[in-house]
């Protein structure tokens, strides 16, 4: 089993999935309200938001083999579980600003 993570696969799950519309509408804005939600709690947990992430990546890469590989081609072979799981922490990273930035909003607004 390969577990070593491809930066530049990883780099461009991430790219993908931050600019489909689709995903975005699907999962990242239901997940971005799930954390901002965490996050008021004060119960936000970034390994946690990472495993969420994690779906959203998982969706992306077979949706970017669907479009961009062989019919034959199944999406793990192209990005590994590690690779996955690095796009999630980075996804995770980008986003975290975002779901702060909401609650502090929130909070200057109330």
């Amino acid at each position: 089993m390969k577990t070593t993570i491809d930066h530049i696969a990883a780099h461009e799950l991430v790219l993908y999935a931050s600019n489909d519309s689709y995903i975005y509408h699907r999962h990242s804005l239901p997940i971005i309200a799930t954390l901002t939600k965490k996050m008021k709690k004060g119960q936000y947990d970034p390994l946690k938001a990472a495993k969420l992430w994690l779906y959203m990546i998982d969706e992306a890469a077979k949706k970017y083999c669907l479009e961009f590989c062989d019919r034959h081609t199944a999406y793990y072979t192209i990005f590994n579980a590690a690779t996955r799981k690095s796009a999630a922490e980075i996804i995770e990273y980008e986003y975290r600003e975002m779901v702060e930035y909401e609650v502090k909003e929130a909070a200057n607004n109330a």
